[in-house]
């Protein structure tokens, strides 16, 4: 039975001997470490994000208009909506599309205008107007829109 003796290479970084073995495992554990930044990073970024901005004005001709923004990097079926106020501690719905689905695509990074005028003006002074939106595959968002 032969025994061989190998031995390690040193390697001489920034003044420091340290064994090739121990600066490839350092190496790897810094390069994993900085990739799954980048990756919660990326994942972070590319979350379902939207915002509403209303567009309150007191003349029906013209209406009001609620803005959408798809914030994202993807695109986004918004399935519903509807507008209610609450009085007496109950949803009052003062604008939907009556049993029928909107289904309208928001791009990444766009907006959607849809402007309540005429029989759909609703006044907005009095009580605070909410808004709920229905997202294919994600849960009910409901917003405050005049607080």
């Amino acid at each position: 039975m032969k025994l061989t003796v190998t031995q390690s290479k040193n390697m001489n970084i920034f003044g420091l001997e340290i064994e090739a073995t121990t600066f490839m495992s350092v190496w790897g554990a810094i390069l994993s470490t900085v990739l799954a930044f980048l990756k919660i990073y990326e994942y972070w970024s590319n979350r379902f994000r939207i915002e509403v901005s209303p567009v309150f004005r007191s003349i029906p001709e013209i209406g009001n208009d609620i803005n959408i923004n798809n914030l994202s990097s993807k695109p986004v079926l918004l399935e519903y909506m509807e507008l209610y106020v609450i009085n007496d501690g109950k949803e009052k719905c003062i604008w939907s599309p009556e049993d029928s689905l909107i289904n309208v695509r928001i791009e990444p990074y766009d907006t959607k205008t849809f402007n309540f005028s005429e029989a759909d003006y609703f006044g907005w002074n009095k009580k605070p107007v909410y808004i709920r939106l229905y997202f294919a595959g994600k849960k009910q968002i409901t917003k405050a829109l005049n607080t």
